[in-house]
Protein backbone atom coordinates (compact mmCIF):
# COMPACT_ATOMS: atom_id res chain seq x y z
CA UNK A 1 0.00 0.00 0.00
CA UNK A 2 1.16 3.87 -0.52
CA UNK A 3 1.72 6.05 1.86
CA UNK A 4 -1.30 7.69 2.20
CA UNK A 5 0.13 11.05 4.66
CA UNK A 6 0.90 12.65 1.46
CA UNK A 7 -2.50 12.50 0.11
CA UNK A 8 -4.06 13.40 3.55
CA UNK A 9 -1.90 16.41 3.92
CA UNK A 10 -3.23 17.62 0.25
CA UNK A 11 -6.63 16.97 1.15
CA UNK A 12 -6.59 18.27 4.41
CA UNK A 13 -5.07 21.58 2.56
CA UNK A 14 -8.22 21.18 0.25
CA UNK A 15 -10.30 21.10 3.03
CA UNK A 16 -9.16 24.20 4.75
CA UNK A 17 -9.61 26.27 1.53
CA UNK A 18 -13.34 25.93 1.07
CA UNK A 19 -15.56 28.76 1.89
CA UNK A 20 -17.28 28.23 5.19
CA UNK A 21 -20.21 30.23 7.18
CA UNK A 22 -19.57 32.63 9.80
CA UNK A 23 -20.33 31.90 13.13
CA UNK A 24 -23.29 34.57 13.18
CA UNK A 25 -24.80 32.80 10.33
CA UNK A 26 -24.83 29.25 11.71
CA UNK A 27 -26.30 30.80 15.15
CA UNK A 28 -29.03 32.69 13.28
CA UNK A 29 -29.89 29.20 11.43
CA UNK A 30 -30.52 27.48 14.62
CA UNK A 31 -32.49 30.24 15.48
CA UNK A 32 -34.67 30.02 12.33
CA UNK A 33 -35.06 26.30 13.11
CA UNK A 34 -36.68 26.77 16.51
CA UNK A 35 -38.95 30.02 15.24
CA UNK A 36 -39.58 27.44 12.35
CA UNK A 37 -41.01 24.47 14.58
CA UNK A 38 -42.71 26.81 17.32
CA UNK A 39 -44.29 28.40 13.89
CA UNK A 40 -45.33 25.42 12.28
CA UNK A 41 -46.80 23.62 15.11
CA UNK A 42 -48.84 26.60 16.57
CA UNK A 43 -50.42 27.24 12.93
CA UNK A 44 -50.91 23.96 11.95
CA UNK A 45 -52.77 23.16 15.06
CA UNK A 46 -54.57 26.41 15.17
CA UNK A 47 -55.18 26.03 11.21
CA UNK A 48 -56.79 23.21 12.61
CA UNK A 49 -58.72 24.66 15.19
CA UNK A 50 -60.28 26.94 12.52
CA UNK A 51 -60.79 25.39 9.43
CA UNK A 52 -62.02 22.08 10.25
CA UNK A 53 -64.33 20.00 12.59
CA UNK A 54 -61.53 19.53 15.70
CA UNK A 55 -61.65 22.03 18.35
CA UNK A 56 -58.15 22.91 20.28
CA UNK A 57 -57.98 25.20 23.22
CA UNK A 58 -54.99 27.99 22.87
CA UNK A 59 -53.63 26.47 26.32
CA UNK A 60 -53.55 23.07 24.28
CA UNK A 61 -51.68 24.42 21.74
CA UNK A 62 -48.96 26.64 23.71
CA UNK A 63 -48.29 23.38 25.78
CA UNK A 64 -48.11 20.66 23.41
CA UNK A 65 -45.68 23.42 20.79
CA UNK A 66 -43.66 24.04 23.77
CA UNK A 67 -42.82 20.24 24.30
CA UNK A 68 -41.79 20.25 20.56
CA UNK A 69 -39.27 22.93 21.37
CA UNK A 70 -38.24 20.83 24.23
CA UNK A 71 -37.88 18.16 21.64
CA UNK A 72 -36.13 20.23 19.60
CA UNK A 73 -33.73 20.87 22.17
CA UNK A 74 -32.63 17.23 22.71
CA UNK A 75 -32.03 16.21 19.36
CA UNK A 76 -29.88 19.45 19.35
CA UNK A 77 -27.50 17.48 21.54
CA UNK A 78 -28.28 14.53 19.57
CA UNK A 79 -26.72 15.70 16.53
CA UNK A 80 -23.64 16.94 18.33
CA UNK A 81 -23.20 12.92 20.00
CA UNK A 82 -23.39 11.95 16.39
CA UNK A 83 -21.15 14.36 14.54
CA UNK A 84 -18.63 13.62 17.52
CA UNK A 85 -19.07 9.65 16.72
CA UNK A 86 -18.80 10.00 13.05
CA UNK A 87 -16.02 12.38 13.04
CA UNK A 88 -14.07 9.36 15.78
CA UNK A 89 -15.67 6.32 14.04
CA UNK A 90 -16.24 7.06 10.29
CA UNK A 91 -16.71 3.21 10.21
CA UNK A 92 -20.45 3.79 11.77
CA UNK A 93 -21.52 5.42 8.33
CA UNK A 94 -20.74 2.61 6.02
CA UNK A 95 -23.55 0.80 5.54
CA UNK A 96 -24.64 2.04 2.45
CA UNK A 97 -20.93 2.36 1.58
CA UNK A 98 -21.02 -1.74 1.52
CA UNK A 99 -23.98 -1.99 -0.17
CA UNK A 100 -23.25 -0.11 -3.53
CA UNK A 101 -20.32 -2.29 -3.15
CA UNK A 102 -22.26 -5.19 -3.28
CA UNK A 103 -24.79 -4.36 -5.77
CA UNK A 104 -21.73 -2.83 -8.11
CA UNK A 105 -19.37 -6.20 -7.32
CA UNK A 106 -17.39 -7.49 -10.00
CA UNK A 107 -18.32 -4.19 -12.42
CA UNK A 108 -16.26 -1.73 -11.55
CA UNK A 109 -13.96 -0.22 -9.18
CA UNK A 110 -13.63 3.32 -6.78
CA UNK A 111 -11.32 6.04 -6.73
CA UNK A 112 -11.19 9.17 -4.58
CA UNK A 113 -11.15 12.61 -5.88
CA UNK A 114 -12.55 15.00 -3.55
CA UNK A 115 -13.23 18.46 -4.60
CA UNK A 116 -12.94 22.11 -2.85
CA UNK A 117 -16.45 22.18 -0.94
CA UNK A 118 -18.37 25.01 -0.21
CA UNK A 119 -20.98 26.07 2.64
CA UNK A 120 -23.70 28.07 2.28
CA UNK A 121 -27.32 29.01 3.44
CA UNK A 122 -29.03 27.62 0.57
CA UNK A 123 -27.18 24.35 0.72
CA UNK A 124 -28.47 24.08 3.85
CA UNK A 125 -31.95 24.85 3.60
CA UNK A 126 -31.70 22.45 0.85
CA UNK A 127 -30.57 19.42 2.11
CA UNK A 128 -32.87 20.38 5.06
CA UNK A 129 -36.08 19.71 3.38
CA UNK A 130 -34.44 16.80 1.26
CA UNK A 131 -33.74 15.13 4.96
CA UNK A 132 -37.44 15.88 6.01
CA UNK A 133 -39.00 14.12 2.86
CA UNK A 134 -36.58 11.36 3.37
CA UNK A 135 -37.50 10.57 6.91
CA UNK A 136 -41.08 11.59 6.48
CA UNK A 137 -41.72 9.77 3.56
CA UNK A 138 -40.14 6.93 5.71
CA UNK A 139 -42.17 6.87 8.99
CA UNK A 140 -45.82 7.30 6.67
CA UNK A 141 -44.99 3.96 4.94
CA UNK A 142 -44.49 2.68 8.57
CA UNK A 143 -47.32 4.17 10.16
CA UNK A 144 -51.19 3.47 9.08
CA UNK A 145 -53.54 6.07 9.23
CA UNK A 146 -56.72 3.90 8.79
CA UNK A 147 -58.45 5.74 11.75
CA UNK A 148 -57.72 9.03 11.27
CA UNK A 149 -60.84 9.72 9.47
CA UNK A 150 -62.68 9.00 13.11
CA UNK A 151 -59.72 10.41 15.47
CA UNK A 152 -60.84 13.08 17.62
CA UNK A 153 -58.49 16.35 19.40
CA UNK A 154 -56.79 14.21 21.71
CA UNK A 155 -55.64 11.46 18.96
CA UNK A 156 -54.02 13.97 17.12
CA UNK A 157 -52.53 15.36 19.73
CA UNK A 158 -50.93 11.87 20.94
CA UNK A 159 -50.24 10.78 17.26
CA UNK A 160 -48.42 14.17 17.30
CA UNK A 161 -46.42 13.28 20.76
CA UNK A 162 -45.82 9.73 19.86
CA UNK A 163 -44.08 11.06 16.02
CA UNK A 164 -41.87 12.92 18.39
CA UNK A 165 -40.61 10.49 20.78
CA UNK A 166 -40.36 7.79 18.19
CA UNK A 167 -38.08 10.47 16.59
CA UNK A 168 -35.84 11.08 18.95
CA UNK A 169 -35.27 6.82 19.16
CA UNK A 170 -35.43 6.59 15.83
CA UNK A 171 -34.01 9.69 13.88
CA UNK A 172 -30.24 9.39 14.99
CA UNK A 173 -29.93 6.16 13.65
CA UNK A 174 -31.96 7.09 10.15
CA UNK A 175 -29.71 10.52 9.65
CA UNK A 176 -26.60 8.75 10.28
CA UNK A 177 -26.99 6.05 8.02
CA UNK A 178 -29.40 7.89 5.11
CA UNK A 179 -28.59 11.71 5.74
CA UNK A 180 -24.99 12.03 7.26
CA UNK A 181 -23.97 9.15 5.39
CA UNK A 182 -24.36 9.82 1.52
CA UNK A 183 -23.18 13.50 2.43
CA UNK A 184 -19.80 12.60 3.53
CA UNK A 185 -18.92 10.23 1.01
CA UNK A 186 -20.38 12.90 -1.80
CA UNK A 187 -17.98 15.22 -0.30
CA UNK A 188 -15.00 12.76 0.05
CA UNK A 189 -14.77 12.56 -3.78
CA UNK A 190 -15.76 8.69 -3.91
CA UNK A 191 -15.98 7.91 -7.28
CA UNK A 192 -17.47 4.40 -9.06
CA UNK A 193 -16.35 3.69 -12.62
CA UNK A 194 -18.81 1.01 -14.55
CA UNK A 195 -17.53 -0.96 -17.05
CA UNK A 196 -20.70 -2.50 -17.63
CA UNK A 197 -22.34 0.59 -19.10
CA UNK A 198 -18.92 2.77 -19.29
CA UNK A 199 -20.35 5.49 -16.36
CA UNK A 200 -18.79 7.51 -13.84
CA UNK A 201 -20.97 8.69 -11.03
CA UNK A 202 -19.87 9.94 -7.43
CA UNK A 203 -21.30 7.28 -4.77
CA UNK A 204 -22.70 10.19 -2.41
CA UNK A 205 -24.81 11.16 -5.77
CA UNK A 206 -26.10 7.86 -6.21
CA UNK A 207 -27.03 7.07 -2.89
CA UNK A 208 -28.58 10.37 -2.39
CA UNK A 209 -30.59 9.96 -5.75
CA UNK A 210 -32.31 6.89 -4.71
CA UNK A 211 -33.03 7.74 -1.18
CA UNK A 212 -34.90 10.67 -2.40
CA UNK A 213 -36.72 8.81 -5.23
CA UNK A 214 -37.96 6.15 -2.60
CA UNK A 215 -38.60 8.70 -0.20
CA UNK A 216 -41.16 10.92 -2.89
CA UNK A 217 -42.71 7.43 -3.96
CA UNK A 218 -43.71 6.97 -0.41
CA UNK A 219 -45.40 10.10 0.48
CA UNK A 220 -46.86 10.40 -3.22
CA UNK A 221 -48.29 6.98 -2.02
CA UNK A 222 -49.45 7.69 1.39
CA UNK A 223 -51.36 10.76 0.58
CA UNK A 224 -53.57 8.66 -2.38
CA UNK A 225 -54.13 6.43 0.13
CA UNK A 226 -55.32 8.47 2.37
CA UNK A 227 -57.21 10.62 0.49
CA UNK A 228 -59.34 7.50 -0.90
CA UNK A 229 -59.93 6.56 3.02
CA UNK A 230 -60.62 9.96 4.63
CA UNK A 231 -61.47 13.45 4.24
CA UNK A 232 -59.50 15.57 0.97
CA UNK A 233 -57.66 17.61 3.91
CA UNK A 234 -56.68 14.77 5.95
CA UNK A 235 -53.88 13.65 3.35
CA UNK A 236 -51.99 17.29 2.86
CA UNK A 237 -52.82 17.99 7.05
CA UNK A 238 -50.77 14.78 8.17
CA UNK A 239 -47.79 15.26 5.64
CA UNK A 240 -47.52 18.86 6.36
CA UNK A 241 -47.94 18.20 10.24
CA UNK A 242 -45.23 15.93 9.69
CA UNK A 243 -42.98 17.85 7.05
CA UNK A 244 -42.69 21.34 8.72
CA UNK A 245 -41.73 20.27 12.94
CA UNK A 246 -39.45 17.53 10.53
CA UNK A 247 -38.03 20.33 8.77
CA UNK A 248 -37.19 22.88 11.95
CA UNK A 249 -35.04 19.29 13.39
CA UNK A 250 -33.05 18.65 10.36
CA UNK A 251 -32.24 21.98 9.41
CA UNK A 252 -30.93 22.16 13.03
CA UNK A 253 -29.54 18.62 12.22
CA UNK A 254 -27.58 19.81 9.42
CA UNK A 255 -26.37 23.09 10.93
CA UNK A 256 -24.87 21.12 13.74
CA UNK A 257 -23.00 18.78 11.25
CA UNK A 258 -22.03 22.16 9.11
CA UNK A 259 -19.80 22.91 11.92
CA UNK A 260 -17.65 19.80 12.05
CA UNK A 261 -18.54 18.42 8.10
CA UNK A 262 -14.78 19.25 7.02
CA UNK A 263 -13.74 16.82 10.01
CA UNK A 264 -16.24 14.14 9.32
CA UNK A 265 -15.05 14.11 5.39
CA UNK A 266 -11.62 14.07 6.61
CA UNK A 267 -12.20 11.11 8.67
CA UNK A 268 -14.08 9.52 5.68
CA UNK A 269 -11.04 9.99 3.16
CA UNK A 270 -8.72 8.63 5.86
CA UNK A 271 -10.79 5.25 6.26
CA UNK A 272 -10.99 4.66 2.36
CA UNK A 273 -7.18 5.34 2.04
CA UNK A 274 -5.71 3.67 5.10
CA UNK A 275 -8.34 0.47 5.53
CA UNK A 276 -10.30 -0.04 1.99
CA UNK A 277 -6.77 1.10 -0.15
CA UNK A 278 -9.05 3.14 -2.52
CA UNK A 279 -6.74 4.66 -5.44
CA UNK A 280 -6.85 8.45 -4.87
CA UNK A 281 -5.80 11.34 -7.40
CA UNK A 282 -2.52 12.65 -5.64
CA UNK A 283 -0.95 9.05 -5.60
CA UNK A 284 -2.02 7.26 -8.72
CA UNK A 285 -3.48 10.44 -10.94
CA UNK A 286 -1.87 8.31 -13.99
CA UNK A 287 -4.03 4.72 -13.03
CA UNK A 288 -6.95 6.74 -12.51
CA UNK A 289 -6.43 8.96 -16.12
CA UNK A 290 -6.67 5.92 -17.74
CA UNK A 291 -9.00 4.03 -15.87
CA UNK A 292 -11.58 6.61 -17.14
CA UNK A 293 -10.25 7.05 -20.61
CA UNK A 294 -10.51 3.32 -21.30
CA UNK A 295 -14.51 3.68 -20.38
CA UNK A 296 -14.73 5.93 -22.96
CA UNK A 297 -12.91 4.73 -25.68
CA UNK A 298 -14.24 0.85 -26.51
CA UNK A 299 -10.91 -0.06 -28.69
CA UNK A 300 -8.85 0.58 -25.42
CA UNK A 301 -11.19 -1.48 -23.82
CA UNK A 302 -10.96 -4.27 -26.16
CA UNK A 303 -7.47 -3.94 -26.54
CA UNK A 304 -7.04 -3.74 -21.91
CA UNK A 305 -4.02 -1.41 -22.38
CA UNK A 306 -4.78 -1.01 -18.70
CA UNK A 307 -4.17 -4.16 -17.35
CA UNK A 308 -5.36 -4.18 -14.30
CA UNK A 309 -7.96 -5.64 -12.29
CA UNK A 310 -10.94 -4.20 -11.09
CA UNK A 311 -10.40 -2.47 -7.57
CA UNK A 312 -13.44 -3.36 -5.61
CA UNK A 313 -14.52 -1.78 -1.73
CA UNK A 314 -12.53 -4.58 0.10
CA UNK A 315 -10.61 -4.16 3.08
CA UNK A 316 -6.94 -4.03 3.01
CA UNK A 317 -4.39 -5.02 5.93
CA UNK A 318 -3.71 -1.91 8.13
CA UNK A 319 -0.57 -0.34 7.99
CA UNK A 320 1.67 -0.91 10.90
CA UNK A 321 1.75 3.07 12.10
CA UNK A 322 -1.55 4.67 10.44
CA UNK A 323 -2.25 8.11 11.60
CA UNK A 324 -5.18 7.82 13.88
CA UNK A 325 -7.69 10.25 14.26
CA UNK A 326 -7.21 12.70 16.60
CA UNK A 327 -4.06 12.77 15.13
CA UNK A 328 -5.43 13.32 11.85
CA UNK A 329 -7.91 16.24 13.13
CA UNK A 330 -4.75 18.33 15.16
CA UNK A 331 -2.92 18.40 12.01
CA UNK A 332 -6.33 19.67 10.04
CA UNK A 333 -6.62 22.03 12.68
CA UNK A 334 -2.78 23.15 12.07
CA UNK A 335 -3.21 23.75 8.47
CA UNK A 336 -6.40 25.10 8.59
CA UNK A 337 -5.23 28.03 11.03
CA UNK A 338 -2.75 28.33 8.78
CA UNK A 339 -5.07 29.18 5.75
CA UNK A 340 -7.21 31.19 7.52
CA UNK A 341 -3.85 33.40 8.71
CA UNK A 342 -1.99 33.70 5.27
CA UNK A 343 -5.57 33.52 3.35
CA UNK A 344 -3.75 31.84 1.16
CA UNK A 345 -5.90 29.15 -1.07
CA UNK A 346 -3.49 27.64 -3.82
CA UNK A 347 -5.44 24.92 -4.25
CA UNK A 348 -8.95 26.93 -5.21
CA UNK A 349 -6.87 29.71 -7.07
CA UNK A 350 -5.76 26.78 -9.15
CA UNK A 351 -8.63 25.21 -9.43
CA UNK A 352 -10.40 28.28 -10.42
CA UNK A 353 -7.45 29.26 -13.19
CA UNK A 354 -8.57 26.27 -14.90
CA UNK A 355 -12.09 26.94 -14.63
CA UNK A 356 -11.41 30.16 -16.27
CA UNK A 357 -9.23 28.82 -19.01
CA UNK A 358 -12.07 26.63 -19.93
CA UNK A 359 -14.64 28.77 -20.30
CA UNK A 360 -12.31 31.17 -22.44
CA UNK A 361 -11.15 28.41 -25.02
CA UNK A 362 -15.03 27.62 -24.98
CA UNK A 363 -15.55 30.92 -25.84
CA UNK A 364 -13.00 31.28 -28.29
CA UNK A 365 -14.50 28.42 -30.12
CA UNK A 366 -17.81 29.79 -30.15
CA UNK A 367 -16.59 32.72 -31.53
CA UNK A 368 -14.60 31.17 -34.53
CA UNK A 369 -17.91 29.25 -35.11
CA UNK A 370 -19.75 31.98 -35.23
CA UNK A 371 -17.17 34.16 -37.61
CA UNK A 372 -17.28 31.06 -39.83
CA UNK A 373 -21.10 31.13 -40.26
CA UNK A 374 -21.19 34.34 -41.10
CA UNK A 375 -18.72 34.50 -43.49
CA UNK A 376 -20.72 31.13 -44.89
CA UNK A 377 -23.63 33.41 -45.27
CA UNK A 378 -21.74 36.04 -46.56
CA UNK A 379 -20.29 33.53 -49.42
CA UNK A 380 -23.93 32.54 -50.28
CA UNK A 381 -25.41 35.92 -50.56
CA UNK A 382 -22.52 37.36 -52.69
CA UNK A 383 -22.76 34.23 -55.07
CA UNK A 384 -26.73 34.17 -55.65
Amino acid sequence: MKDSSAALTFYMKQLSEGKKLDKKTLLGGLFLSVVLMAASTFGLLYYVDLLTPFNFAITDIIRYTNYMLLGLGIVTVIAAVLTWIMIRKPRTITLLLKIHSFLKRGSGEYFICPDVPDQSMQTIIRRSLYGSILVSGIALTIMSFDLMGTATEADILRFGAIVMIVSVFILPLTVMQLYYAPWVIKDSGLFHLDTRDRSLSNVGDDLEDLLEFVAGIDIILVWIELTINTELWVAPFVIFIMLGPLFAILLNFTIIFTMEKDKATLAMINLLLERYGVPEMVNSPDYIRKRVISLIDKRMLVEEVVESEAVPLTVHDTPEHPQSVPELLDEFGHISAETEATEEMPISAARESLAQEEVEGEEAIAATELSSSRKRKVEKADHK
